[in-house]
């Protein structure tokens, strides 16, 4: 702070006094690198365009765009970097009129934007629901010889899904990489499973896994633990546990179609949440499924190296052990009443072979 108080006159001194600012702004934030500008203007000095631009980018990824705006202005020769650090400080921000003022001010000044800044504008207004805009994005982006990029499919993708529109979502997920020329990611992937998943439709978004398998696309673990945590509140266990075998390479008994699980070779492909597989887990045991699910799984998980508490896995023993129990019970009681039956069927024939 003291050091900041007075700035030298000469221009070595100032020289180092706005290097010690552009360090204060990377390091430690804008305070003390102001302190440091105002030290400068003090001693008669003017700040650099490259600490200028160093506080603006500092601003910006801060949030505060009201002061990356105020050393914006102060640039006397904006460049490219500039105007792009703050169309994508106010996409972050939710303020998609002020970074459109200053996505057509970067074009009036001959700047044609790359993908990833026209992704960051299709991605504001998808937060705040603005197809029509976002479209007209794309457009320009095409125009200009700009290809959209697999982000900016995955953002389309959740932009439509926010609307409810499926069937459009599916849609721009097969067209627009056909379009343009470019192969969908797991980013995309991933936001087109979600669709289907807030849509009530767990069959088209395991469709979608398979096809994201057999296109050698790697899924996250943000996907598989999206599809088992759906199938845990939807529908038979089977599928959680196909994927969870999936994704930490376990041989499948019945393997999710495309999944890329062998015998031969597995391999981890993801490293799901703890809380999700002890669900899954918990799950079986209470379902009656401890026997036929939940021990097979809970050995393979074991010999991979996944660490199962000692109570889950007495618990899920216990079940299966009482499945055994209930199983046989039954077995013995089905073969009595056959037993049964057929005593009966004797006598009643031996009586009614006497009456004649």
């Amino acid at each position: 702070g003291g050091a900041a108080g007075t700035a030298p006159s000469t221009a070595a001194g100032q020289a180092a006094m706005l290097a010690l600012a552009r360090w204060l702004a990377r390091c430690q934030g804008l305070g003390p690198a102001r302190q440091c500008l105002a030290a400068v203007r003090r001693a008669g000095g003017r700040p650099d365009a490259a600490t200028l631009r160093v506080l603006l980018t500092t601003g910006a990824r801060g949030g505060d765009m009201t002061q990356a705006g105020e050393f914006f202005s102060e640039l006397s020769n904006k460049d490219f970097t500039s105007f792009s650090v703050m169309v994508r400080g106010f996409c972050a921000a939710g303020d998609v009129e002020q970074a459109f003022e200053h996505f057509r001010a970067m074009r009036s000044h001959g700047f044609t934007p790359d993908s990833a800044l026209f992704d960051a504008l299709v991605s504001a207004c998808a937060g705040r629901n603005m197809l029509m805009v976002a479209e007209e994005v794309i457009a320009e982006m095409v125009s200009v010889g700009t290809r959209p990029t697999s982000s900016t499919l995955a953002v389309l993708v959740r932009l439509h899904g926010a609307r409810g529109a499926l069937r459009q979502a599916l849609e721009v997920f097969e067209e627009l990489p056909r379009q343009h020329g470019f192969e969908a990611d797991a980013r995309a992937y991933h936001a087109l499973i979600s669709v289907c998943l807030s849509s009530s439709r767990n069959d088209l978004a395991l469709e979608v896994f398979s096809s994201m398998s057999i296109a050698g696309v790697l899924p996250s673990a943000k996907t598989y633990e999206a599809l088992i945590n759906a199938s845990l509140r939807h529908g038979p266990l089977d599928d959680a546990a196909a994927l969870v075998r999936d994704a930490y390479g376990l041989m499948l008994d019945e393997p999710v179609e495309g999944s890329q699980s062998s015998s031969a070779t597995p391999q981890r492909r993801a490293v799901l949440e703890r809380r999700v597989i002890e669900g899954l887990l918990e799950l079986a045991g209470r379902r009656r499924d401890a026997s036929r699910i939940g021990l097979p799984l809970l050995e393979g998980l074991q010999q991979a190296g996944f660490d199962v508490s000692e109570k889950l896995g007495a618990s899920l023993r216990r079940a299966a052990a009482q499945e055994a129990a209930a199983a046989a019970e039954g077995a013995a009681c089905e073969s009595g009443c056959r037993a049964a039956s057929w005593r009966q069927w004797r006598e009643e024939f031996g009586a009614s072979a006497a009456a004649h």
